[in-house]
């Protein structure tokens, strides 16, 4: 077992070593605690890895299981109105996916009750409401549950187990148990919050992605890639629409920020820009309006990139306006950024915008982009 030795030099009246002095600790308590400290950091560093809590959740058993020293570990959630094993520190263990009535999971059920740990150092010793199914399905001979909370709901149970013959659970190990707990609870909140959020966000950005207007004389394509985290969710945005005879207006823009709030002002900018263009659609006039219209409703810290485009179907005049966003591209005979003014990015400053004037060829492309493209 691991000690700790102080020694001292034990010396004569005439300074002459006679002996050595000394004591031994016996700090195994302190080095366990020193291990599952160490393990807990580094299955905390595990659950905030992601937000996905399925994925994670299997190496959790697997490496709190190794610093319990148990012989297994799972994972048991609230299932309607019965429970399930969803992850167990065995991957191939038959128990992975089998459901359990309240009547069977009696243990889960109590902590259920109580929101308090259950420990059972020796279960033929202890009463239980159903034994065939613990004892004899299971194998379970001792167990340590732990409550798993999402809010204020009890959504699951850690069970640490021995099968071979009954183990006393220390206070030591006991503690480790309700702080890991704490923190897959913690963590399941979290991915209860990130995945709201995200249908929220998935359904704001099924709102940005607009069909493209059928329009004599041009062929239009889109290409967009919807990100598939929710924080990064809702920056970019597009429109094409005609704002009169012969004349189609698009518009490309990228919302600083990410998430649910940039996803709202994505649609902000384009319903301005749309209703804008319907009364003026010079490029430098829907800019400029649609600036002092952000300026009055955004914070400091949030502003839009943005270009703005009118094209003439029938002549290729095309008018173009930038705040802030990379220049489009025109492919011809060569390839080449358009030498164009760009003004401040919307909801910055009351500056006035600029617009360049360019002849679209038969048969040459124009390019719009964001920042994110790859």
């Amino acid at each position: 077992f691991p000690i700790s030795l102080n020694t001292t030099l034990v010396l004569d009246d005439a300074a002459t070593p006679i002996a050595i002095l000394g004591i031994i600790r016996d700090i195994t308590e302190r080095k366990r605690v020193e291990e599952l400290s160490i393990a807990l950091n580094r299955i905390n560093t595990t659950i905030n890895s992601t937000l996905d809590f399925h994925r994670i959740m299997q190496r959790v058993v697997v490496e709190a299981n190794n610093a319990m020293g148990s012989e297994a570990a799972w994972i048991t959630l609230r299932d309607g109105d019965g429970w399930l094993i969803g992850h167990h520190s065995d991957p191939s263990s038959r128990l992975i996916g089998r459901r359990f009535a309240d009547d069977e999971a009696h243990i889960a059920c109590l902590v259920s009750r109580t929101r308090k740990s259950v420990t059972i150092n020796d279960t033929c010793r202890y009463k239980l409401q159903n034994p065939r199914v613990i004892v004899e399905e299971c194998g379970i001979r001792s167990l340590l549950a732990v409550p798993l909370r999402a809010k204020n709901d009890l959504v699951g149970v850690l069970i640490f187990v021995h099968h071979a013959a009954p183990v006393h659970f220390s206070d030591i190990s006991a503690d480790f148990a309700k702080k890991l707990g704490a923190s897959i609870s913690l963590a399941l909140e979290n991915a209860r919050l990130y995945w709201a959020q995200r249908r929220i966000a998935e359904t704001l950005q099924q709102s940005l992605i607009r069909p493209t207007p059928q329009v004599a004389g041009l062929e239009i394509g889109v290409a967009y890639s919807p990100a598939f985290e929710a924080e990064k969710v809702g920056g970019d945005f597009y429109d094409v629409f005609e704002v009169r005879k012969n004349v189609v207006a698009v518009l490309i823009g990228d919302v600083a920020g990410k998430g649910v709030d940039a996803a709202g002002l994505t649609e902000t900018v384009r319903s301005s820009v749309r209703a804008l263009a319907y009364i003026n659609h010079a490029p430098s006039f829907v800019l400029d309006r649609a600036n002092q219209t952000l300026l009055r409703q955004i914070p400091p810290d949030q502003f839009v990139t943005a270009a703005f485009l009118t094209i003439d179907t029938e002549t290729g005049r095309t008018l173009y306006a930038s705040a802030g966003h990379p220049s489009a591209v025109l492919c011809g005979k060569e390839c080449g950024f358009l030498d164009s003014p760009s003004g401040l990015p919307l909801g910055t400053l009351n500056r006035s915008y600029s617009e360049a004037e360019l002849h679209v060829q038969e048969m040459e492309t124009l390019i719009l982009y964001t920042d994110g493209l790859h």
